[in-house]
């Protein structure tokens, strides 16, 4: 099927599904669901009443979360049953203790008593599992704020000129993905001060792995961790900034509507606004006056021009491509303000509700573990049940997060042994070199119909291409296994390694992957194949490329229609107005494609 049949078909079956979605047969499901519950309770039920491990096991938990809440004494009540006696059911949650913070007061304690400074400080870095007396959280949270202060500063000096900031935290979350040239790989690297960019490769630079509770593996993109440990508050102003970049310059960034915004950013809203963070609400609706006052969009123009025995077609159409206007920095400014205001009222509590946030849910996760199996969770699941807290503030280090918690910990700390390259962005070009490189693409805009080589070579060189790219992603996933195994990885133990040998070759998979681990082996080792990887050319840079070698057109007017040939000994009059430019015998006619050309070559 093609693309658009496969759409076609998406869309039919969940039309057909939403034809279905009604009050009645909502309460059919529910009740077919409850039934199953009561068949499974009475099938144990043959001499006394089960317990809740005895009568439910996975396949029988979501739907009596999706029901009952996952409370088995309301299910019981809903049967009219008595629990078994030798059951033993908690009615509520021990309340979490978190011992994240506080370093402080500990100090200011201990002084009061008397107790020597150095013995202090020793004691808060056992107690805290790290090198120092600081708390792994204090401390993330400390960089977390340059972090902000630095994106607020660049936010608010921004120029058309120093391009959009989409991509300086890494945004995407995606490693050598290349689907959108506009984002700005390792833009940190140019824009952000360099201690804080080593803080945040130290902080967010490991994440745990279920595979070895005792390894951490390193984190592809550090960066992103602070995006994604900030939440929504940092997403919000962040996206709503580089909204209103592409609003004006038309590039830089997916979205560039400012009048949808508020219905768009309405859950992140609102998630600040429980958090008792919330924003002002006249901002979105000053921002929309904002923009509404800004010159008029106005689109590229398009024409063709065609003659043939004494005739002339020509088309002047408008494209979808918007122009540059002026107005970003009155957008910019009124952001500015009141992102500030914002910040200065309600950033330290966003901060710690954050945190608190995170280490209540893993607390409760684990204790309704421990409750239910009876004894403490293994470190296996621990790192299950609390990977975004582990990840967001401990650097995977679950002991820490333990201790956090109030829980029993590994006395020592996870191993750590970095296999990926130090720049993790070029590390996927430099396997596709080490696989055989991409080969240069021909520009099919003027092929012809009836030129079937050209295009089959074309595919050839694609299909080429395409297998070393999609081949690099599994790449890193090999060497995210090594580093959780301390060991090279088979294919199996691969995420997406068998995918990975296919797009090399489907017919032989255990030679492709031969070749793709030699490939990953060799990059790691020969720093000259890194630095090739770092000097390859990407989206970005071209798509930087053609933006820069092109001025930018005067409104009404596009490139395409100021790179067309003029037509020598043309009237004078043509300057002013081309149409009434009379056309000559030796004029160069441009060449004809697609439609126009199939009219006017018959």
């Amino acid at each position: 099927m093609s693309a658009a049949e496969h759409a076609a078909a998406r869309s039919g079956l969940m039309a057909a599904w939403a034809r279905h979605a009604t009050d009645e047969y909502a309460a059919r499901l529910r009740a077919w669901m409850i039934g199953g519950l009561v068949d499974r309770f009475y099938a144990k039920a043959k001499t006394a009443t089960p317990t809740s491990r005895q009568a439910l096991t996975k396949a029988y938990w979501r739907p009596m979360a999706g029901l009952f809440g996952g409370d088995w004494l309301a299910f019981l009540e809903y049967l009219g049953e008595q629990p078994n006696p030798s059951e033993e059911i908690v009615g509520s949650l021990p309340e979490p203790k978190l011992y994240a913070t506080g370093a402080d007061r500990a100090r200011q304690a201990a002084a009061d008593a008397g107790i020597d400074e150095a013995e202090i400080e020793r004691m808060l870095a056992s107690f805290f599992g790290s090198h120092d007396a600081s708390s792994p959280v204090d401390r993330r949270i400390a960089v977390l704020k340059r972090a902000w202060a630095a994106l607020d500063g660049l936010h608010a000096s921004l120029t058309p000129a120093r391009g959009t900031l989409w991509g300086v935290l890494d945004e995407r979350n995606e490693i050598h993905d290349e689907r959108f040239d506009e984002c700005r790989t390792a833009l940190h690297r140019e824009v952000l001060p360099a201690d804080l960019n080593d803080d945040i490769a130290a902080l967010w630079g490991t994440q745990a792995t279920s595979k070895d509770p005792g390894r951490l593996v390193t984190r592809w993109l550090p960066h992103n961790g602070v995006y994604d440990a900030f939440g929504v508050a940092l997403q919000f102003w962040h996206e709503i900034a580089l909204t209103a970049f592409a609003h004006t310059e038309t590039h830089g960034f997916w979205e560039w509507g400012l009048s949808e915004a508020q219905e768009r950013q309405q859950s992140r809203l609102d998630e600040l606004a429980a958090a008792r963070c919330p924003v002002d609400a006249s901002f979105l609706r000053e921002l929309a006056t904002a923009a509404r006052d800004l010159p008029p969009i106005a689109h590229e123009q398009h024409r063709s021009r065609a003659e043939r025995d004494g005739f002339a077609i020509e088309l002047t159409f408008s494209g979808r491509d918007r122009l540059p206007r002026p107005g970003f920095e009155q957008l910019r400014d009124v952001i500015t303000r009141h992102r500030r205001a914002w910040a200065e009222q309600h950033l330290d509590r966003w901060l710690e509700h954050r945190w608190q946030t995170d280490l209540r849910a893993t607390a409760e996760a684990y204790n309704r573990r421990l409750i239910a199996n009876g004894k403490a969770p293994t470190l296996r699941q621990a790192i299950t049940l609390g990977q975004p807290a582990l990840d967001r503030w401990f650097g995977g280090d679950i002991g820490q997060l333990l201790t956090a918690i109030g829980q029993k910990g590994p006395a020592g700390a996870p191993v750590y042994e970095r296999r990926l390259p130090g720049d993790p962005y070029s590390f996927g070009r430099a396997v596709e070199i080490a696989l055989g490189g991409r080969q240069p693409e021909d520009d099919l805009s003027d092929w012809d119909s009836a030129d079937r080589e050209r295009l089959d070579a074309h595919r050839k060189v694609r299909d080429h291409n395409s297998a070393r790219y999609y081949a690099a992603f599994t790449a890193y996933e090999y060497v995210k296994a090594w580093e959780a195994l301390g060991r090279r990885p088979e294919m199996k133990q691969v995420k997406g390694g068998k995918s990975g040998a296919d797009f090399l070759d489907r017919a032989e998979p255990e030679a492709a992957w031969a070749r793709l681990e030699a490939a990953v082996l060799n990059v790691v080792d020969d720093p000259s194949l890194q630095r090739a990887g770092a000097e390859t050319a990407t989206r970005h840079d071209h798509a930087t490329q053609r933006r820069t070698q092109q001025e930018r057109p005067a409104p009404g007017i596009s490139p395409r229609e100021r790179e067309l040939p003029s037509r020598p000994d043309a009237d004078p009059r043509s300057a002013a107005d081309p149409q009434q430019a009379e056309p000559t015998a030796d004029a160069p006619v441009p060449k004809r494609r697609g439609l126009l050309r199939r009219m006017l070559d018959r």
